[in-house]
This record gives C-alpha cells, sequence and structure tokens, in this order.
C-alpha cells in the first residue's frame, strides 16, 4: 500500500475520530435522560396508566439515544485503532526509507574506504619499488667505489669516477634507504592500518544497516498481516450484520417484547391498585 494512500485513508478515519455527529448524539441522549427523569418523578407523583406510558415511552427514546450514542462510539473507538495502526504503517514505511537512505550512505562510505585502503597499499607498494631502487644503487655504487679505490691502487681497469665520488654516491643511497625504512614506510603502514580499521568499520556500518532495511521490511509485512486480518474480521462482521438485516435481531425482538411487557404491567399493577383504593 502506497504512502498517499495510506495519508488518504488515515485522514478519512480522522474524520470519523472527529465526527461532530457525537456531539449532537450526546445532546439528544441527555435530553431523552432529562425527559425520562421528569417522566419519573411526574409517575410518582401521579402514578396513572398514562403517565407508565409516557415513562415507558421516554424509558425507550432513552435506550435508542443511548444505543445510537454507543454505536457511533464504537465506530470511533475502532477508527482510533485504525488510525494507530495507518500511523504505524506510514511510520514503518519512512523507517524503511531511512534505513534505505542509511544503507546508501553506509555503502558509499564502504567505497571510500575501500579506495583509502587500496590507495594506501598502493603507496606502500610506490615506497617498496622505491627502496628497492635505492638498494640497486646502493648496491651499484659500492662496486663502483670498489673498482675506483683498486684502479686508484694501480689494480685493474680505470673507471670513470673516483672512489670519493662513488662513495658520495653510496651515502646518499644508504641515506635515502634509511628514511624510506625509518620514515616512509612507517608512515606508509601507519596509513594502511587505519585505513583497514575503517574499511571494516564501514562494513559493519553497511551490515547495520542491510539488518534495519530487512527489520524495517518485516515491521511492514507484520503490520499489513494485522490490517488484512482485521478487514477479514471486519468482512465477517459484515456478513453476519447482512444475515441479521434479513433475518431480524433477535436481541432486539427480546429487548422490546421485555420493555412492552413491563408497561403492560404497571398499566395493570396500577389499574389493581386503582380499583383496591375505590374499594371494589
Amino acid at each position: 500500500m502506497s504512502t498517499q494512500t495510506l495519508t488518504a485513508k488515515l485522514e478519512a478515519v480522522k474524520a470519523v475520530i472527529n465526527s461532530p455527529e457525537l456531539a449532537k448524539l450526546q445532546a439528544a441522549h441527555a435530553t431523552a435522560q432529562k425527559q425520562l427523569d421528569w417522566c419519573v418523578e411526574q409517575h410518582k407523583a401521579d402514578p396513572t396508566p398514562r403517565m407508565a406510558l409516557d415513562r415507558a415511552a421516554a424509558k425507550q427514546r432513552t435506550a435508542h439515544a443511548l444505543d445510537a450514542l454507543n454505536k457511533l462510539q464504537g465506530q470511533i473507538n475502532q477508527a482510533r485503532q485504525e488510525s494507530s495502526d495507518l500511523t504505524r504503517m506510514l511510520n514503518s514505511g519512512e523507517t524503511l526509507a531511512n534505513a534505505r537512505q542509511a544503507w546508501r550512505d553506509a555503502a558509499d562510505a564502504q567505497v571510500t574506504a575501500t579506495r583509502a585502503a587500496q590507495d594506501a597499499q598502493d603507496g606502500m607498494t610506490a615506497i617498496n619499488a622505491a627502496l628497492e631502487a635505492e638498494k640497486q644503487k646502493a648496491t651499484a655504487a659500492s662496486l663502483l667505489q670498489r673498482a675506483a679505490t683498486l684502479a686508484e691502487l694501480g689494480f685493474g681497469d680505470k673507471v670513470e669516477t673516483t672512489a670519493a665520488a662513488a662513495g658520495k654516491l653510496l651515502d646518499n643511497a644508504n641515506l635515502k634507504i634509511d628514511a624510506l625504512l625509518n620514515d616512509a614506510i612507517p608512515a606508509a603502514q601507519k596509513r594502511i592500518d587505519q585505513a583497514n580499521t575503517a574499511l571494516v568499520q564501514a562494513d559493519k556500518a553497511t551490515r547495520a544497516a542491510e539488518a534495519e532495511i530487512l527489520k524495517a521490511h518485516a515491521d511492514c509485512a507484520e503490520l499489513a498481516l494485522a490490517v488484512a486480518a482485521e478487514d477479514f474480521e471486519k468482512l465477517v462482521l459484515s456478513f453476519h450484520a447482512s444475515r441479521i438485516a434479513a433475518f431480524g435481531d433477535f436481541g432486539r425482538r427480546v429487548e422490546h417484547y421485555t420493555v412492552v411487557n413491563d408497561t403492560r404491567f404497571e398499566i395493570e399493577a396500577e389499574r389493581i391498585r386503582a380499583q383496591a383504593e375505590q374499594g371494589n
């Protein structure tokens, strides 16, 4: 059920809850009750068959007014329950939308964290390559220094540089190697560790968001099932109501029979009392 449909149903239900008919029926019942109270007092003062009939009629009007009031009140109570269910469904839909947005945000953060982890790893790879290059330079400079030293001592072939110059090349290579080992590599490893930690947290957030989506889906399904069950119950009650309308309401017949016979009994009692007072 779409949000628009749920909102429309909620507005219709609120209209029932705020029905102006409630005040009218309450006023009608209050008026009928006052009339009944008046008839009861009048009947006490003037216990005649006519007053008994008036009291019975007032009693029946009061009962009908109360019945109408209770019927509307029942509809309002049912509407309040429906309003609560619809509000929960709307809220669950909003919760689902929020969960989906949270998942998208978490997934984006996970992608960013993955890229950061890959960049950190690529940085370490580049540093290791630079370290390997400097080691090769150091090896070459060491060999060149050895050859230059031998040449200066008169041994071996003459080389194009001096032992001192080759030594400087070796020192520079060793300095770079030390810098890479002591500074660049630890810093790169720290970035990798931080990136991996962030990636783990992002993965947890994504999984938590997925769980919230599943929970929101389950809540929506549970509410939809509850509403469907209520709709089925309404159909059953409507079916019984149609049968009562077709074949009669036994309960109402009994109530009417009781009121009529109570009235007849009161009239007969008044007649017997009047005869007794006349000495017949």
